[in-house]
């Protein structure tokens, strides 16, 4: 990995402008790239449906596959992007990540056929609901770790408020003015005239690249273990091996080509990079490959993808659920301001007890939330506000915890050396549960013609779900970093009985 491989050591003219922990301007650009992701996120696309539906006079039926299979597709394409983010880091990759999500938005404005449709939604909830947030949420989780669920509950507060609030009210707006054409422009234009120029501008490696420590932290002094060379040491040993290069020579009746001298002093660099990130942090960072191997990964995507499918779907027919059952229009628009305010208060609540308790716990009571608003949903009818507002509020509780949880989950229990593969597998594993929501509902539906057994569907779905996590969840245990904890104890042992 680029950024945990080749050390900075110092920070740069623009981390030096600002007189306080650059973790907090990490934290804000990183917000702003979550939000960013609206044109890809199913509140700006659900606005324009309609009207791609009247202009293409494509069927509801076609439209609906294709965009179940882009998303499928999109999701599956992650993996392989976390690579390429890992390789080049940050910033690299924002600037390329917003070339392309404007790129996609100018395509998806200039659909005209039914496959450069299926390519306009792959394309943004690839780029869209994908990519940039895989890389927007990696940005925030790099700088933050003690304190990480606060700072990420503050950043979904905002996304959720600018999702569920702001940004359907604004496409809607300019498509009613201008068109879904034009708006879809204006969105590209957005991507390539902000996002770029922040993201070149502000996005950053880790804050070891810098010689900062997460959480602004202090960096005074390194802590020496035994049989460490100090990093004064190693840079003495570079300048001793630059001082005797001619000596070297003569003695050796041979040449050193510079670039070798280089290659050993990027050989120094990974060596004292390496020191400082263990030394300094107390995260354990996991491969890939072992990450795979632990049922805390599987039991953490069973659960995203299960709050993700649940929660999609019951957002996707409860308007028409409350509808049928006589729910007035008033209602209705009440309920989506409740939800609004539920989708901001719940991340900052949640934020706060993510940093004490365990995140599979907080899972557990997310898919507690989706569970009690599938079962309430059932029972509405036109005279049961309370059971409105109740279903609604609990699946305000599973939406806002699954945010923060899926946003940081990964980062805690596998650390931060691989977290742009790591990141975006668990994107993958979101975008997968929202595009395949609706499904089994809309399946079940037209088999029994009655949504009542679509929902208790979902409801064994949920307590699958959080009986699994009770089982199998929790921080697991690295093999590396036990056989380490288990040499030093054996080494601490032998020197007291030597005593």
């Amino acid at each position: 990995m680029a950024q945990f491989l080749e050390q900075q050591v110092e920070p740069d003219a623009i981390m030096k402008f600002f007189p306080f922990f650059y973790g907090y301007i990490a934290l804000l650009m990183g917000t702003i790239g979550k939000i960013m992701s609206a044109p890809g996120q199913s509140v700006c696309i659900g606005v324009v449906i309609g009207p791609v539906q009247i202009a293409s006079g494509y069927s509801n039926t076609l439209i609906s596959i294709l965009y179940f299979f882009a998303t499928t597709l999109g999701g599956f394409s992650l993996p392989y992007t976390g690579k390429y983010i890992q390789k080049y880091g940050q910033r690299k990759s924002i600037s390329f990540i917003s070339v392309m999500l404007g790129i996609a938005c100018y395509i998806f404005a200039n659909v005209h056929t039914w496959w450069s449709l299926f390519i306009g939604f792959y394309l943004l909830r690839f780029i869209g609901q994908g990519a940039i947030m895989a890389v927007s949420v990696t940005q925030v989780n790099y700088w933050w770790v003690t304190l990480r669920g606060k700072v990420m509950g503050y950043a979904s507060a905002g996304l959720s408020a600018f999702l569920t609030g702001f940004a359907p009210l604004l496409v809607n707006i300019y498509v009613g003015e201008y068109g879904w054409r034009a708006t879809y422009e204006l969105l590209g234009n957005i991507s390539f005239f902000v996002m770029l120029p922040l993201g070149f501008l502000f996005f950053r490696e880790p804050p070891e690249y810098y010689g900062l420590l997460p959480d602004g932290k202090k960096n005074n002094a390194l802590i020496e273990k035994p049989n460490r060379r100090t990093i004064n040491e190693m840079d003495k040993e570079m300048e001793n091996l630059l001082v005797n290069k001619n000596e070297y020579q003569i003695s050796n009746n041979q040449e050193i080509i510079q670039e070798d001298i280089q290659d050993l002093g990027k050989q120094n660099k990974k060596k004292r990079f390496s020191i400082v990130i263990e030394q300094t942090n107390e995260e354990v960072h996991w491969d890939v490959k072992d990450m795979l191997k632990t049922w805390a990964f599987w039991t953490s995507c069973v659960s995203l993808f299960v709050a993700s499918l649940t929660s999609t779907a019951y957002f996707f027919y409860m308007n028409r659920i409350f509808k049928e059952n006589g729910i007035p229009d008033s209602t209705v628009n009440y309920v989506y301001t409740f939800i609004a305010i539920i989708s901001v208060i719940i991340p900052l609540s949640a934020g706060q007890l993510m940093d004490k308790v365990e995140p599979h716990n907080m899972y557990k009571v997310s898919l507690l939330g989706s569970f009690l608003a599938q079962l309430t949903i059932i029972f509405i009818n036109k005279d049961s506000f309370f059971l409105v507002y109740f279903s609604t509020f609990c699946e305000g509780i599973c939406f806002g915890i699954a945010i923060i949880v899926g946003n940081t989950i990964f980062a805690n229990y596998f650390g931060r050396k691989n977290l742009s593969q790591i990141q975006t597998i668990a994107a993958c594993v979101e975008i997968f549960g929202s595009a395949t929501g609706p499904v089994p509902y809309s399946i079940i539906k037209d088999i029994f013609d009655d949504f009542t057994y679509a929902f208790i569907f979902g409801q064994i779905l949920c307590l699958l779900a959080i009986y699994l996590s009770h089982v199998k969840g929790g921080k697991p245990v690295n093999p590396k970093q036990a056989q380490v904890d288990i040499d030093q104890e054996q080494q601490l042992s032998s020197i007291n009985l030597d005593k």
